[in-house]
């Protein structure tokens, strides 16, 4: 079994590379989506959250979020 890999440091380039990122993350599950984007702000992410797809669309502005 792998181990899981938030909580593990990441190489420089990486998380240099991750930060100043914005996302919109949708989850229906509470709990994954608030520890998922907790995880990512830790990163150094902006993180907007959605319940379900209705939400992320009032979300949605073009060119706000960075596609990876």
């Amino acid at each position: 079994m792998s181990a899981p890999l938030i909580g593990l440091p990441l190489s420089a380039p990486l998380a240099g590379k991750l930060k100043n990122r914005r996302v919109l993350l949708v989850d229906t599950s509470t709990t994954k989506r608030d520890r998922r984007a907790e995880s990512m702000r830790k990163l150094g992410m902006e993180v907007d959250c959605a319940a379900d797809i209705s939400e992320a669309r009032s979300w949605w502005r073009a060119d706000l979020y960075t596609w990876c």
